[in-house]
């Protein structure tokens, strides 16, 4: 009995010590980048990360994740490896598998590393609660990091992880994690006075400081996580810069919260997603307090500069800075700062055009010299701006005696203009420059097929050097070498599709080079497609848009012999243009989704009668489909289907540039003739051709009218128009009364309206 009660004690002890969960053992820890992401403001938006007990840890900047891809130990920087949970035996650092993806010089003064280079794997081995990594002369770029400790007991339970939004102006909402499963977790708000379960995540309506520990069975306590949540009661600027005033050349006050209003927008920094800009009590003082590289609502990223507005009314939290550089003191949040609280109360900054430059001066001589960045020289250096107002300084002799003049800027895509007036005398006066505002910017889809007449009343278009605009599409004209035409987009889009042409003459084709370029910013623009081959029979084109393009501008680049023709632009859609008369055949390009179309119906043609024809309406078609558009009159921008099945038993066909009535069929075309106008399909005389990729209808010539009307799902067109014999059915008058022998005017017959001729 004794005996197999040791046995069984014994081979409890056994199980016990087997346990890898609760008892000494080797424990093996794996970060990757896909899913073990760090915390901190490095520049990837991290400086640390931590999994199971094990953290790798450095300055800001100097460890961050790339992507999911990698991490990113950066050049000469020292990363700390450290265990709360066992001393740590080796580490093993994996870069991408074969050579060439990065260098290393070497891992500084660390005895116990180990290098192959050829894997792209950097070993340690020995026995430390925490090693240092030094990446000398290049960063090194990990895709794993594999860390195994070796555990001293029994196991300790993760400390929890406490998150929320640490400076808040009315709540904050906090959340409590562990990374060990199945812990209990207990927090208090008064110092580990009294502790209370965590269940859900609890608010906080004031400054509070709140701690966090962990317990599970047959392990040890987790550390006390501490965290403080401060509630920001935001001062005016004017306070502010008081405070600021007060502080040291170069000085700080960390954490501080100041209402303002946006006054004025320098830029976008693409690097650090962050925007410079300047708050005022009034809204209108531009230079009141910089926010030096700030970010979004709760440190998230800006993605453009137009995610903040001039007029927007914002709480800004970070730290306080008396900067002063050169003799320059310059009172602003230091960058890192976030807003607390945005409210779009501004107005989006216009697009505007460099060639509208007003300077008003009060010089009556002098030679004006300005800059729009604090650098020497004169220049507008994009194509389009938001709205800024510029200070220069001109020398002058006289100050009552005052000079205003208006001057044009040339027309070279980097709008670089020199102004320049003789002076006498040496006073100082400032001359205010501003770019005066034109156009707004174009909602998404967008569809255009007007002229140069339409473009100052279509948001989104600025144009410089187009000439008179065409009678018909496309009917943009482009004259000269640099004339050009940009549209300015409120988001990401897909497609653009234009028809294009070049005008020459018999003797001289047209020769050159016309540009589609792109731009995110408005600023810098990339070329898109190159055309040189343009002929004077009208192409369509689609070409694939980045998602960050916000700018498209067509210009000609080179100008040989002839001039350019645009049209038909729809962007994530197919522009097309409906007469007065409220109908128009149309062969699709693209697949077509018409009803995702809003006010647009269209049909196809499946029977033709004696005096009419029958259509039915459809919802989709895929490319090079002949279909009857129904709308009110105007531009619409029809849209781009992803897929579409054929339209089947469509009668309607697309010419060739050779359709025309002959001896054997009598070819009809869309129009809408007399008085009062009436829409249907009417004889093309023979010997006249209806123009290459237009619709038409051809009927045997043994039956054919002058006129074939609509029955079926046509609810616009009820006219038709044509000779007694054509015409088929009782006749009734206007006021219902039946005519037996009706004579020439209007009847109702067959339940549309009929004018006898």
């Amino acid at each position: 009995m004794k005996n197999q009660l040791l046995k069984t004690m014994l081979l409890l002890f056994a199980l016990i010590a087997g346990s890898s969960s609760a008892w000494a053992g080797d424990v093996t820890v794996t970060f990757n980048p896909a899913s073990d992401v760090g915390t901190g403001t490095g520049a990837s938006g991290n400086n640390s990360v931590s999994k199971d007990g094990i953290t790798i840890s450095c300055t800001a900047g100097g460890f961050a994740i790339n992507g999911g891809a990698h991490y990113r130990l950066a050049k000469n920087s020292t990363t700390t490896i450290s265990s709360t949970v066992g001393n740590i035996k080796s580490i093993v650092i994996n870069g991408p598998s074969g050579t060439g993806d990065y260098s290393i010089s070497k891992f500084g003064d660390n005895t116990g590393w180990t290098a192959d280079t050829n894997a792209g794997t950097y070993s340690w081995s020995g026995d430390a609660a925490s090693v240092s990594v030094v990446a000398n002369g290049a960063q090194v770029r990990p895709t794993s990091i594999v860390v195994t400790y070796t555990s001293s007991g029994v196991e300790k339970v993760l400390t929890p992880s406490i998150s929320g939004t640490e400076a808040f102006l009315n709540s904050t909402e906090v959340t409590i994690t562990c990374g060990t499963t199945g812990a209990t977790i207990q927090y208090s708000t008064d110092n580990g006075t009294s502790w209370n379960s965590y269940t859900a995540p609890f608010t906080l309506n004031a400054t509070t400081t709140v701690q966090a520990k962990a317990t599970k069975n047959e392990m040890t306590d987790s550390d006390v996580a501490s965290k403080t949540f401060t509630k920001a009661t935001p001062s005016t600027v004017a306070d502010a810069i008081d405070a600021i005033n007060a502080l040291a050349d170069n000085g700080t006050i960390a954490n501080q919260c100041v209402a303002g209003i946006i006054s004025q927008i320098e830029g976008y920094n693409s690097t650090y997603k962050s925007i410079t800009y300047w708050i005022s009590d009034d809204g209108t003082t531009t230079n009141q307090m910089e926010v030096y590289s700030g970010k979004g609502l709760n440190g998230a990223n800006f993605t453009a500069i137009t995610d903040l507005n001039v007029g927007d009314e914002v709480v800004v939290y970070g730290t306080l800075q008396k900067y002063v550089k050169d003799a320059n003191v310059t009172p602003e949040f230091a960058s890192g700062s976030q807003l607390l609280s945005y409210s779009a109360t501004g107005t989006p900054a216009p697009v505007i055009t460099a060639s509208n430059v007003t300077i008003d001066s009060e010089a009556t001589s002098g030679e004006i010299t300005y800059t729009i960045d604090n650098s020497t020289g004169a220049s507008l250096s994009a194509v389009e701006k938001e709205e800024y107002d510029w200070i220069i300084s001109v020398a002058v002799d006289a100050v009552n005696n005052k000079v205003t003049f208006t001057t044009t800027v040339n027309d070279g895509e980097q709008r670089t203009g020199y102004i320049t007036l003789s002076y006498e005398g040496a006073q100082s006066k400032d001359v205010k420059i501003t770019q005066k505002a034109t156009f707004g910017t174009a909602s998404l889809p967008f569809a255009f097929d007007g002229g140069k007449s339409d473009i100052e009343t279509t948001d989104g278009l600025t144009h410089t050097g187009l000439g008179s605009d065409y009678t018909s599409s496309p009917k943009l004209k482009f004259d000269n070498a640099d004339d050009y035409l940009i549209l300015k987009i409120n988001g990401a889009a897909e497609v653009v599709n234009f028809d294009i042409k070049g005008n020459g003459s018999s003797n001289d084709p047209w020769a050159g080079a016309f540009k589609v370029q792109t731009s995110a910013d408005g600023v810098t623009y990339t070329d898109l497609q190159t055309y040189t081959d343009l002929t004077s029979d009208v192409s369509r084109k689609s070409v694939a848009l980045a998602s960050d393009v916000r700018y498209i501008k067509w210009v000609y680049t080179t100008k040989t012999v002839g001039n350019v023709a645009l049209g038909r632009i729809g962007v994530n859609c197919e522009a097309i243009t409906i007469p007065a008369a409220g109908y128009a055949t149309f062969n699709t390009p693209s697949k077509i989704d018409f009803a995702g179309t809003n006010g647009v119906k269209a049909y196809k043609v499946f029977a033709i009668g004696a005096s009419s024809v029958t259509i039915e309406e459809i919802d989709a078609a895929p490319a090079n489909t002949p279909v009857i558009l129904e709308a009110t009159a105007g531009t619409y921008g029809l849209k781009l289907a992803a897929s579409a099945a054929d339209v089947t038993g469509n009668l309607l066909q697309v010419s060739d540039g050779n359709a025309t009535t002959d001896a054997s069929n009598i070819v009809y075309a869309l129009a809408s003739k007399g008085e009062p106008a009436v829409t249907g399909f009417y004889k093309v005389k023979a010997g006249t051709k209806v123009p290459a990729g237009k619709c038409y209808l051809a009927v045997l010539a043994t039956s054919a009218p002058e006129f074939l009307g609509f029955s079926g799902d046509a609810t616009g067109v009820n006219e038709v128009r044509g000779k007694m014999a054509d015409v088929r059915g009782e006749f009734y008058n206007l006021n219902g009364q039946r005519v037996a022998q009706p004579t020439k005017g209007l009847y109702i017959v067959n339940g549309k309206k009929v004018v006898v001729k």
